[in-house]
């Protein structure tokens, strides 16, 4: 690549390769032949640049870290590709932008907060939670063994104890 490259051509040379390998890219594909178009616009160019990699990335319609972040991840499959050929190939960094993906924050099991409720709040949600009115499978078999007495004892305890 030591020429000008038509990025069209080095990504469609990428795509079939990796496809000959077995993988799909279809989400890949899009993006890849969207920095292709991109490149191409910009001007010939003799190898693949980061600074390259940076202007395609934040030329996305959605200008935010996380989508950057995941067009410079694409973009690293095909700069190792172009690295067998262009050694002055120039590697995107992993994390340039942050991570490129959003971790999701797990759903943890928490029991309703009873501690410094006022009593009355309390008996009545433990006698919501007993008819079937509040929905919380824990707090609903706790409830449903309770007398009314059982309730006021407990709502009444509850109301002193600090969170």
């Amino acid at each position: 690549m030591n020429t000008p490259v038509s990025w069209m051509t080095q990504v469609e040379k990428y795509l079939a390769y990796r496809r000959h390998h077995g993988f799909k890219l279809s989400i890949d594909a899009t993006q890849l032949q969207s920095f292709a178009r991109f490149a191409d616009e910009v001007g010939p160019a003799d190898h693949l640049t980061v600074a390259l990699a940076i202007a395609w990335a934040r030329s996305s319609q959605r200008p935010n870290p996380l989508t950057w972040a995941r067009r410079i991840d694409v973009l690293r499959g095909f700069a190792r590709f172009c690295l067998r050929d262009d050694p002055a190939t120039e590697m995107p960094p992993r994390g340039l932008f942050g991570p490129a993906h959003r971790r999701l924050v797990p759903h943890i099991y928490q029991v309703p907060k009873l501690g410094g409720q006022q009593a009355v709040y309390l008996a009545n949600a433990l006698q919501a939670y007993k008819t079937g009115a509040r929905s919380h499978p824990t707090m609903r078999a706790i409830a449903a063994s309770l007398s009314e007495q059982d309730m006021a004892d407990l709502a009444a305890y509850y109301s002193t104890v600090q969170n």
